[in-house]
């Protein structure tokens, strides 16, 4: 990687082995997307994820017909999940993707049953 932010492209140059057998011409241009991972993250829909002015985020979960406030860090992104990563939230736990904005924690949530 080129440690520079092109100013005209805003775009940065990274070096890539390629797997051998790949076929590519000389001095080609391929798009790729640089993701990162994170060890015990989890994937919540985008939706689910609440960011603040200070650039921290939150994801209610529910857990006795109670909302469940916990603060996440943010791994990757996508246009529809995000990935995140607390301590106090773990794999299967039903997290709030509507009506999010207006809840604190330890309000009352109601799962719709799905039709």
């Amino acid at each position: 990687m080129t440690r520079r932010v092109d100013p005209a492209t805003r775009l940065i140059d990274v070096y890539v082995v390629l797997p051998k057998g790949t076929k590519l011409l000389l001095d080609s241009y391929v798009r790729g997307e640089i993701q990162r991972t994170e060890k015990d993250a989890l994937v919540v829909p985008r939706s689910a994820v609440l960011p603040n002015e200070s650039r921290e985020y939150k994801v209610f979960a529910v857990e006795n017909g109670r909302a469940v406030k916990h603060a996440v860090k943010i791994g990757a992104e996508n246009p529809k999940e995000v990935q995140v990563i607390a301590e106090d939230l773990h794999e299967g736990d039903p997290v709030v993707t509507v009506g999010n904005y207006e809840l604190e924690d330890g309000m009352a949530v109601e799962i719709p049953k799905p039709k």
